[in-house]
């Protein structure tokens, strides 16, 4: 069973579906990648090397900036990846739609 998701073939990441320790090993696409530090659930491992400045893929997108080198098998996230979102980002939710209004008790 595999406890990981590759969501694109481009993707030089893979999201982990549970917990990963230093030194566990990860098979994909035929090769055998070793894990070098605890990983949470929910986060990435690198499945290629990803030379500073290159861009981390996922959903077969660039999400980010290596700040540094990053090896098959390191944890990949926010202490060596930058956002590439630059600028000043705003967001106000506008819903469209109707209201949905309550069912009324019945009194029987």
């Amino acid at each position: 069973m595999q406890f990981f998701v590759c969501i694109n073939p481009n993707d030089n990441v893979i999201v982990t579906l549970r917990s990963f320790s230093t030194g566990e090993t990860v098979s994909i696409n035929g090769s055998d990648i070793k894990v070098h530090s605890d990983i949470p659930a929910g986060h990435k491992i690198a499945t290629a090397w990803i030379k500073r400045g290159e861009d981390v893929i996922k959903y077969g997108y660039p999400i980010g900036r290596a700040k540094e080198e990053i090896k098959p098998g390191d944890w990949v996230h926010t202490h060596n990846v930058i956002t590439n979102l630059e600028g000043t980002l705003q967001y106000t939710f506008q819903p469209k739609g109707r209201k949905v209004q309550p069912k009324s008790k019945s009194t029987d």
